[in-house]
């Protein structure tokens, strides 16, 4: 799932650097590392980004150009929030494309699609539920860690389906229906990998979550 390996003219791969670029400039003139002001929430990025890129490695085919992958951008916006879950995945997807020594062309479109949209997707479902769903861990962990992630995959997946309907000319009969089972696999255990680790820190170490800071003295324990 992704462009890293999809033959991109160059005006769209281009295109969807500066656009890419674009997001993490706004992002960064937040100056959200601020946010990271002990050793200990800093170790933890940096460590939560590490764990992502070597995660990457765990990668399936379906056809050419897509690439199923473990997005763990749902988990970074639980724990740091949106500006920061942002650059360390679009961080991710730099490492991941340096390591592996992809095609320049691709990265760009891959953070858009790969980076920046589940995580805003993530953001924006997370916001929803916070004002509507009870102050109970249980579906604190439920509705950040399991539901938020689905929908993220779906629409990590969605983007790059229509991206490569889009910029590549390719028809519904040239789609392997092979991509929409895997990418219901993926979206499972992507849902069932973030619950797990949000239950395990909202016991242990809740108040790692900046998504879960604020409700904390009010939470069900």
């Amino acid at each position: 799932m992704g462009f890293l390996y999809s033959p991109l003219s160059l005006w769209v791969a281009l295109g969807g650097w500066l656009a890419a670029a674009a997001v993490l400039g706004w992002v960064l003139w937040k100056k959200p590392f601020l946010k990271l002001n002990t050793d200990g929430l800093q170790h933890l990025w940096l460590s939560t980004v590490v764990t992502l890129s070597v995660l990457w490695a765990f990668d399936l085919w379906v056809q050419d150009g897509a690439v199923l992958h473990l997005l763990g951008a749902t988990l970074l916006v639980t724990l740091f929030g949106w500006c920061l879950a942002l650059v360390g995945s679009c961080v991710v997807i730099g490492l991941v494309a340096l390591i592996l020594g992809t095609p320049w062309q691709g990265v760009g479109m891959t953070m858009l699609a790969l980076g920046i949209i589940p995580v805003l997707v993530s953001a924006l479902v997370q916001a929803l539920m916070a004002a509507r769903l009870p102050d109970k861990r249980m579906s604190f962990v439920l509705g950040h860690g399991v539901f938020t992630s689905l929908i993220a995959v779906l629409a990590s997946s969605g983007s790059v389906l229509a991206g490569h309907f889009l910029l590549r000319d390719i028809s519904w009969n040239m789609v392997d229906t092979s991509f929409f089972t895997d990418t219901l696999v993926l979206a499972i255990g992507e849902a069932v990998f973030t619950g797990a680790m949000t239950a395990i820190i909202a016991v242990y170490k809740p108040a790692w979550m900046k998504t879960f800071d604020k409700r904390l003295n009010r939470i069900d324990r």
